[in-house]
């Protein structure tokens, strides 16, 4: 009588309260009444009664394996994930065959990038419980791909394609795998079925949302559906402002976004945003040399310069950045540009649109077509962000006298 849907979760916690009023209660069902009760908590969200509520059960029972593994819940909400660990080790510790505390703890392992851990919690859950499979196979195929075992990742997303398994977590992680192998489209479907299939039985997981939203962003951006990108981009920094707000590649992708949707002043605002997150980064100069062709295109002279001055000021310290930045400014030439990409098909894509965008500067529209074509050649740079602007400036040459 004290098993309740998660949707009435808030009203079972009434209920449980006033269970605990009674005063003809064993100390046996006073904790089994509580630990119910941190269930609840955390199914409606409640992380600081959960907290409060495992510390009195683990006080209480030292020795109760579940109460350990809600204590691994509890902290990995708070963002202490070696004290989760600990305590999902503790759980384990007591319960050898705690299938829900294998899932806990291996879905943390993949997060800490500890993917042959990971492989075997999983393995270990599965084999205890059957039923957990759906809730482990995302975390296996991040696993499967952080631990460079990728074949056996796409094999596996394309058998669960066919099973038609709905778990918000695994189409992220199939999404990612077709990210990866350049298949947008495909990364697309799959983190639009993430976003529309949130985990009912779940409260509601604004990290996941949150990455299943910015990834269908980003798989809409390398389709060239540049609107969508900028609306689920928009939706994402809604949901986690901070999280947006200190991740550099959001500030990068939405600012090519706007670039490509022919919105300049907004792609300087986000990839001024982007530049300035990347701090030390040598590559910071790149998006600075982005910013130069938007200032340039839209006549601001003086915003060019200085953009130009930028990204000569963030190269320092790196030859093949400098003279990237060098090359736009007129003072290195082009075949030291392009020996420094040698044998690197990904660097001399990203080398070739830099000379063409200084061609393009120059006027020289011939020679810029013929980079950015160059830069088009490979299929990996096609769907990265510079093989996106490669086509814009295309476009741009096609579309003026």
């Amino acid at each position: 009588s004290l098993t309740f849907p998660p949707n009435e979760a808030k009203s079972a916690i009434m209920l449980l309260d006033r269970a605990l009023e009674s005063r003809d209660l064993t100390h046996d069902d006073r904790f089994r009444i509580r630990l119910m009760r941190a269930m609840r908590y955390y199914q409606t969200g409640d992380l600081d009664r959960l907290s409060s509520e495992t510390q009195w059960l683990i006080d209480t029972v030292p020795d109760s394996a579940v109460a350990w593994n809600l204590r691994g819940i509890s902290e990995l909400k708070a963002g202490r994930e070696g004290d989760a660990l600990l305590a999902y080790n503790k759980a384990l510790a007591r319960n050898s065959e705690y299938a829900a505390a294998y899932r806990n703890r291996g879905n943390l392992n993949c997060d800490l990038k500890h993917y042959v851990q990971a492989l075997d919690d999983c393995e270990r859950a599965v084999e205890l419980d059957p039923s957990l499979r759906p809730y482990v196979l995302g975390v296996r195929i991040n696993a499967l791909q952080g631990n460079g075992d990728v074949a056996t990742a796409q094999t596996e997303c394309e058998a669960l394609e066919r099973e038609s398994v709905v778990r918000q977590q695994t189409h992220i992680a199939c999404g990612i795998v077709w990210g990866e192998q350049n298949l947008p489209e495909r990364a697309w479907n799959e983190f639009d079925l993430a976003v529309k299939n949130p985990d009912p039985q779940l409260p509601r997981n604004y990290e996941s949302e949150y990455s299943a939203i910015w990834n269908r962003g980003s798989a809409a951006l390398e389709g060239k559906r540049y609107s969508e990108a900028i609306a689920d981009f928009n939706a994402a920094e809604a949901i986690q402002p901070g999280r947006w707000r200190g991740h550099q590649n959001s500030y990068a992708h939405r600012g090519v976004a706007y670039l490509l949707a022919k919105k300049p002043d907004d792609a300087v605002a986000d990839l001024s945003r982007a530049a300035e997150l990347m701090k030390d980064d040598p590559r910071r100069c790149l998006v600075y040399l982005w910013i130069w062709d938007v200032h340039l295109a839209s006549g601001r002279a003086t915003e060019a310069a200085e953009a130009l001055r930028l990204a000569a000021e963030a190269a320092t310290g790196n030859k093949r950045m400098a003279n990237i930045v060098g090359h736009c400014a007129g003072e290195a030439e082009r075949d030291t540009l392009l020996s420094d990409a040698a044998n690197d098909p990904n660097k001399e894509a990203e080398t070739y649109f830099y000379i063409g965008l200084a061609a393009k500067v120059r006027g020289d529209r011939n020679a810029a077509r013929d980079c950015f074509e160059l830069c088009l050649k490979g299929s990996a740079a096609r769907e990265s962000e510079t093989g996106l602007l490669a086509d814009m400036q295309l476009s741009l040459l096609r579309e003026s006298p």
